[in-house]
Order: C-alpha cells, then sequence, then structure tokens
C-alpha cells in the first residue's frame, strides 16, 4: 500500500505477525510488540484521509474526525496514568518511613501540601477535558458541526492533560522513592509509560494561535 498523502486504511480480515521486542525497565504493563501486515489490496471504501472529517460509514459521533476521536483516547489514557500513579503514591507514602520524618511519610506536611497541589492540578485537566469532549459528543449526535474553535479546545484540553501529567507523574516519582527501581512496580509503568517520545510545545502554539481569537 502507497500513500502520496497522509492517509491510513482498514484492512479487513487480514492475519497480523506479532513479534516481541522486549520489556523497557519499569514498562511491564505495556505491550511493546512489532507487527507486520502482508502486502494486499486496499479498495479505496477502505481508506481516508486523516484530516477528514466526512465519514464514509458509521454513527454521527464519527463526524467529529480522526483526530478528535484519537484525541479521545490518548486524554483518557493520561487521565488514567495520573489517576493510578496518585493512587499509588498514596499506598507507598502510608507505610514509607525517611531518616528525620516523625511518622510515615504520607503523613509528612511537605508531602501533604504537594500532593494537594497536584491532585487538584488533575481534577482540574480532568473536568476540563470532559467537558470539552462531552460538548463535541452533544455537538455531533444533534447533528451540529464543531466550529473551529471547538475543534482547537479538543486539543488543548488533550495537549494540557500531557502537561498535567508529567508533573503529576513526576511528583509521584520522586516521593516513591527506591520502590520506583522495584520489579513490576506500578510507579515505574507510570513513569515509564509516560516518557514515551511526545511533542507538547508545538501543540500549545498552534491552539493557542486559535483560543487567542477568541478572546480577541
Amino acid at each position: 500500500m502507497e500513500f502520496q498523502k497522509s492517509g491510513s486504511a482498514l484492512c479487513l480480515g487480514t492475519t497480523l505477525n506479532f513479534s516481541a521486542t522486549g520489556i523497557l525497565q519499569g514498562s511491564s504493563a505495556r505491550a511493546v510488540m512489532n507487527y507486520a501486515v502482508a502486502e494486499q489490496f486496499v479498495s479505496q471504501d477502505f481508506t481516508f484521509e486523516r484530516t477528514t472529517i466526512e465519514p464514509k460509514r458509521g454513527g454521527p459521533l464519527f463526524t467529529l474526525g480522526l483526530a478528535a476521536i484519537g484525541a479521545s483516547g490518548h486524554a483518557g489514557v493520561v487521565i488514567g496514568l495520573m489517576r493510578r500513579a496518585l493512587t499509588e503514591i498514596v499506598v507507598i507514602t502510608s507505610g514509607k518511613k525517611r531518616p528525620g520524618y516523625p511518622g510515615p511519610v504520607g503523613e509528612h506536611d511537605v508531602f501533604k501540601h504537594q500532593f494537594t497541589l497536584h491532585e487538584a492540578a488533575y481534577q482540574a485537566a480532568r473536568n476540563y477535558a470532559y467537558r470539552v469532549f462531552t460538548e463535541a459528543e452533544t455537538h455531533a449526535l444533534e447533528g451540529t458541526a464543531l466550529t473551529p474553535e471547538q475543534r482547537e479546545r479538543l486539543r488543548q484540553a488533550t495537549t494540557w492533560l500531557h502537561q498535567v501529567a508529567g508533573e503529576v507523574v513526576r511528583f509521584c516519582h520522586l516521593w516513591a522513592g527506591s520502590e520506583i527501581v522495584k520489579k513490576d512496580s506500578p510507579s515505574a509503568d507510570s513513569h515509564a509509560t509516560w516518557l514515551s517520545p511526545r511533542n507538547t510545545s508545538s501543540s500549545i502554539h498552534h491552539v493557542g494561535r486559535r483560543c487567542a481569537r477568541h478572546h480577541g
């Protein structure tokens, strides 16, 4: 299959050949796999441009377009990473001791202060993402086209989630201490997953131009 433009294809009834490439340090919760698809003919009906917002089939939600649907998946994963990291750090610090601390690390004022700020950041980013994606879903189900601003809000919310997640997961990574290097540690998995390649700065600049027009 060759595409002159950036596109995607759906292959039906195709056997995928998977091969494991090993497990990265602290990434036992992720499947690191290679796969190959045998060369074959794909009908034009099962190809589409990545930037299109006109579905060839399916329900009204597909009018959101590949970018918006893909962003919703990324957003969900990042929300889950933050929630798991915060949950795990509470468990870890509830019984963790450090020299100079009068009791468990989780009861120290410094930890509780920082945890409160990062948990609030998680809640704020999560709620904003839920709001803009819910609004987009409602418009799609009603048959109303999204405005350019609404589409950029989806990208903004997803990008901001990644930004906040970096801070939240790093906070949990720091306070987990030696727990982070243990095999199959959920905290290590969260941090390793977060270190996957990403580019938030270019997305922030692009979204900023769109959102600035709304306030201009």
